[in-house]
């Protein structure tokens, strides 16, 4: 998020783990394809090297826990237009926005089938994943109870 007064403005980034694993320190990269000259930031320490512009986490900041995001932000100086960057790096890998999630159909047991009690149910789905991932299983629980696995 940027606030452009015509010759600077402010950057407002959010970091998002939008993984499963803690992100124990961090650091994000990006560049202006413009002249934009870095003048101060927060909440990490901002550096810039030509248009390549690097913030390491503070140390109040440096943990981020999966689903919890950190903020980060600095002041700019620029003259003529103020493109913004089309891509960001956390630790080196590019940040692809947010992965969909995956698809699982239930194949069994059949819509409207009757179990009698005691009478075993049998559990199968197929399931499929966008972004180049891979499902290695399909889980199925009652609330907390694991019921069986379909791989």
């Amino acid at each position: 998020k940027t606030n452009d007064w015509g010759s600077g403005f402010t950057v407002d980034l959010t970091l998002t783990n939008r993984g499963t694993d803690v992100i124990d320190g961090w650091t994000l990269t990006y560049a202006y394809s413009g002249n934009q000259k870095l003048g101060n930031g927060w909440n990490g320490t901002w550096s810039q090297s030509g248009q390549n512009i690097s913030v390491k986490n503070a140390g109040h900041n440096g943990r981020v826990a999966a689903g919890a995001a950190v903020s980060t932000g600095a002041q700019f100086s620029y003259s003529g237009s103020n493109t913004a960057p089309t891509s960001f790096s956390v630790n080196g890998t590019p940040c692809t926005g947010a992965h969909q999630p995956p698809i699982a159909v239930l194949t069994s047991p059949s819509a409207g089938a009757v179990y009698t009690q005691g009478q075993a149910v049998p559990l199968a789905a197929t399931a499929a994943a966008a972004d180049n991932a891979t499902i290695s299983k399909v889980e199925f629980y009652d609330d907390t109870r694991l019921l069986g696995t379909d791989t």
